[in-house]
């Protein structure tokens, strides 16, 4: 929610390591679901609904931050020889 907030609603500028942060989640969250007790095994119906819709999320909001990261993005052109 966060993301879409930066990105959509209000739009500011965005750097690096908000796409970081994405991406550390991303890569974080499977593992802090193994480690969770009573888990069900991956690919129960709890499982699709839950972890899957959350993974798929978090990449869409870090493939958000990392468009508008290019985006924002402005060449300096360089300077000129005498």
């Amino acid at each position: 929610l966060w993301s879409m907030d930066v990105v959509l609603i209000r739009p500011r500028e965005s750097q690096a390591p908000f796409a970081a942060i994405c991406t550390a989640a991303l890569f974080a969250l499977p593992n802090v679901r193994n480690v969770q007790p009573g888990v069900p095994p991956i690919g129960a119906a709890a499982d699709v609904w839950g972890f899957f819709l959350n993974m798929t999320l978090i990449a869409v909001a870090d493939i958000a931050f990392l468009f508008k990261i290019m985006y924002q993005y402005v060449h300096k052109p360089a300077a000129k020889k005498n």
